[in-house]
């Protein structure tokens, strides 16, 4: 799913923020979910999982808008989720 929201400008140098509190960022954070959405397709990203830098491919994968993350790494309940996208 996509869900409008402001693109970055200057041609993709600066990254947008993906958040849940302005609907960029979609997804339960229960425990059991691994899917988590981004309002729009990006190339590259940096995952933050409460205060802590993921590693790709290690604790998360990344396709377009989509981030899954790799147990043991899936969002519990209370979890903050950050997400930096460059296009």
């Amino acid at each position: 799913p996509y869900i409008a929201a402001n693109q970055p400008s200057g041609g993709g140098h600066m990254p947008a923020i993906f958040q849940f509190w302005d609907g960029s960022l979609t997804g339960t954070v229960d425990g059991a979910n691994t899917r988590f959405f981004l309002s729009y397709p990006v190339s590259r990203v940096v995952v933050g999982l409460n205060g802590s830098t993921l590693t790709p491919d290690s604790h998360f994968r990344h396709g377009a808008n989509v981030i899954t993350f790799i147990a043991p790494f899936i969002p519990q309940p209370g979890a903050e989720i950050m997400v930096q996208g460059w296009l």
